[in-house]
């Protein structure tokens, strides 16, 4: 009796090679990852079904190893079955979700767009370094993007002489994922709006941002390049690429619908305790250093509150929505969380150091018009906040002149 039950143990074998094709086809990456685990894995359990098929006719293995091979039988017809099975609702899966983003333009434009396209310029542009290629064009997404001589995205002609200079600096949102011809980002709404009122050639505004950049980044590019240029106000919005210890996860596709399933599952939960545990004091500590850093190269800062078309209390299947959206946040309910702590960190750095606090989020947040995806903004988004930043330079000159 006791060797029977040991001998059951056998029909670990082919579970444990299950699980092991699924982590090693999550590890491949294009469309191998989509036939190493049904083909694969099926012809492997067929080739151990032929040779322990094989085996007692060329071994006398006695009462437990005829009785383990039975049992290992039985689990590679199971586990074969479950492949098949799994494979097929993966695949099923996959192509409802293709088309349903297809069908979405807001989906379809970050995953298709962004992730594929704007990542990638990123990368080649040299933008992840912390310098772009100066005096170039490329294309990003359905529009071009161009830098001026110091590499900076200028989409107007750049001002050859200005009284006062205005620096922008972020992640994608500022540098503008712009996903048509003729959408203008942040800072060159900016420059238009001011061009266009009383101030015109007053003001330059210098396009600093750099898509992916964490605050701690920022601030490093500060210290050797930002403070050179001599900016009497600097606009800083982000928020979004600081992640929580922990937070950062990706909620990918897999052959196996069970292994998608609870790879979700997963990275949701662990962004949910990471952000809910989180303080955010390492992030308001890199707010200090940067508005000291800012002031004192002569700077005036802005802190800009970071906007979210949703947020944590929006119902469960409206998150699931933009969870597709999220890229390394975890989930989108880890994103509004991470969101709101930084800015309740923000408005404590902005009281304690007397800085001007422009609530983007409030002026934006929730508003789908306003967004293209999970986070960064349509061209109606875009001047709404190069507006509110006019209006903000306007009241500071207002308060100086007094």
């Amino acid at each position: 009796m006791e060797k029977q039950r040991l001998s059951r143990f056998s029909i670990l074998l082919p579970i444990t090679a299950w699980f092991v094709f699924v982590h090693a086809s999550g590890s491949v990456t294009g469309g191998m990852r989509f036939t190493l685990y049904p083909i694969g894995l099926s012809g492997f359990l067929c080739l151990c079904l032929l040779i322990a098929r094989l085996i007692p006719g060329s071994y006398s293995l006695g009462a437990l190893g005829e009785q383990s091979l039975k049992w290992f039988r039985l689990g590679c017809l199971l586990v074969l079955g479950v492949v098949l099975l799994d494979s097929a609702a993966g695949w099923s899966h996959r192509k409802r979700l293709d088309r349903a983003i297809t069908k979405d333009p807001r989906q379809d434009l970050y995953i298709n767009g962004f992730l594929k396209d704007g990542l990638r310029f990123a990368r080649n542009q040299g933008g992840v370094a912390g310098v772009f290629r100066p005096n170039s064009v490329r294309e990003l997404i359905r529009s071009s993007v161009s830098f001026d001589e110091q590499g900076f995205r200028s989409e107007l002609s750049a001002m050859k002489s200005a009284e006062r200079t205005v620096l922008c600096v972020g992640g994608s949102v500022m540098f503008g994922m712009t996903s048509e011809a003729g959408d203008l980002p942040v800072p060159d709404g900016l420059q238009r709006v001011l061009d266009a009122s009383d101030r015109a050639g007053e003001y330059q505004v210098i396009n600093g941002a750099i898509p992916g950049k964490r605050l701690d980044e920022l601030v490093k590019l500060f210290r050797y390049r930002y403070a050179k240029l001599g900016a009497e106000v600097v606009f800083y919005y982000g928020g979004i690429n600081t992640l929580a210890p922990g937070q950062k996860g990706y909620r990918e596709l897999y052959p196996s619908w069970l292994y998608t399933r609870w790879n979700g599952h997963r990275v949701s939960r662990r962004a949910r305790r990471a952000v809910e545990a989180y303080d955010g004091a390492a992030y308001m500590e890199e707010l200090n250093t940067f508005v000291l850093l800012c002031r004192e190269s002569g700077s005036e800062p802005v802190l800009m509150t970071f906007a979210l078309p949703f947020s944590e209390t929006n119902s469960a299947g409206d998150l699931r929505y933009w969870d597709v959206m999220q890229n390394g946040q975890g989930s989108a309910y880890a994103s509004a969380v991470l969101v709101r702590t930084h800015t309740e960190r923000l408005r404590e750095v902005a009281a304690k150091h007397g800085v001007r606090v422009l609530d983007t989020g409030r002026l934006l947040g929730g508003k789908r018009d306003y967004f293209i995806d999970s986070c960064h903004l349509s061209q109606a988004g875009m001047t709404k906040v190069s507006e509110a930043m006019a209006m903000v330079l306007q009241a500071s000159r207002d308060e100086d002149a007094e």
